[in-house]
């Protein structure tokens, strides 16, 4: 997948894990605890210009990768923005809440500030990387383990789709939209089987490596930096001491 690539490619690869979760997580709570819309689209500027200036990730790509989520949450904030009548559906009776303004823009600010410190994260730490500081930190192995055989099964799952797709097209699946529609159908059902014997699969061969209820991934060297580190610690700190005392908008 593009962020995964970009996870193992971008300028802040060999930064130490710990200093990006940290503040990414910091950011994260200041967009949860804020009551003012600035804070959480503040926090989202300063994960951006971290992300598109810090790691050089490209900022068209960085685009295309937020248009998603922020879709998402205008088209989900309508249901607060909308007043439906209390008897029955009548379209020529619903309102615009006017009241519910403020909420749904509260909403969306924090919703988008805390994907933006996620996607930071994502964009510049792989997955790999991750589950060792989780391991660090004393997280249970059994969760971790499953965390990354999920995440693996997603890659496999994506490359069957393609190559089934692939097949399908070579024999004129999807020339009318009948038989695209069916074609799909057929997708799914043997993406379904192939996923069942790829687990099985991967399962015996977890067993025939001797696997003891443990899987070790090899990490490489951090450059740890108590400056880099203080400077987004007290970023994130100096944004939930700022989400604390904002007032509430309006």
């Amino acid at each position: 997948m593009q962020i995964d690539r970009f996870a193992y490619l971008n300028r802040w690869r060999r930064r130490h894990p710990a200093e990006k979760a940290g503040i990414a997580i910091l950011c994260l709570l200041a967009c949860l605890l804020s009551r003012s819309v600035m804070v959480p689209l503040l926090a989202a500027f300063f994960m951006g210009l971290l992300t598109v200036v810090g790691a050089r990730i490209p900022w068209r790509t960085y685009w295309r990768l937020l248009l998603v989520p922020l879709g998402f949450l205008l088209f989900g904030s309508l249901a607060i923005l909308i007043d439906l009548p209390a008897n029955g559906f009548d379209i020529r009776e619903i309102r615009l809440a006017t009241g519910n303004v403020p909420v749904a823009a509260l909403l969306v600010s924090r919703s988008f500030g805390a994907v933006c410190s996620l996607l930071f994260l994502a964009l510049t730490t792989p997955m790999t990387d991750i589950l060792t500081l989780l391991r660090r930190c004393g997280f249970p192995a059994l969760l971790l383990e499953l965390m990354l055989l999920a995440y693996r099964q997603i890659f496999l799952l994506l490359d069957t789709a393609a190559r089934i797709r692939q097949a399908q097209e070579a024999r004129l699946g999807y020339l009318s939209w009948f038989g695209g529609l069916r074609s799909f159908g057929l997708l799914g059902a043997a993406l379904l089987r192939q996923t069942f014997q790829q687990s099985r699969q991967l399962h015996l061969a977890l067993q025939s490596r001797g696997y003891r209820d443990d899987i070790r991934v090899l990490s490489p060297e951090f450059t740890f930096s108590l400056w880099a580190l203080a400077a987004g610690g007290g970023a994130g700190l100096s944004l939930i001491v700022l989400a604390l005392i904002a007032p509430a908008w309006p």
